[in-house]
């Protein structure tokens, strides 16, 4: 939203959070999906249905705390800090928008 002028804000604005839904859709549903599926071959091989339950609940935390951690850490294993010459194109660039 750095470069959206002021006509397009809204748009913007709607884009960012469209994206934030979309992806806690996703995020919620595929260790969700992941852990039904477990708990249905559990039961499908015998197990009983509480256990297979409690199983699925395990699987899903376990999915969605590797797939945190592993956002997490490629996160802050990358470099954010903006170089010198960033600095300067951009301020450039914002000149230029203004002009």
């Amino acid at each position: 939203m750095d470069g959206a002028t002021g006509a397009d804000t809204g748009v913007a604005i709607s884009m960012n959070n469209a994206s934030l839904q979309i992806g806690s859709a996703i995020g919620l549903a595929a260790p969700v999906s992941v852990g039904t599926s477990h708990a249905t071959s559990l039961w499908h091989a015998g197990i009983d249905a509480t256990t297979a339950i409690a199983a699925r609940y395990v699987l899903s935390f376990a999915v969605a705390a590797g797939v945190r951690a592993f956002g997490a850490g490629s996160g802050s294993s990358a470099s954010t800090r903006p170089t010198a010459a960033t600095i300067r194109t951009v301020r450039k660039t914002s000149r230029q928008r203004a002009a």
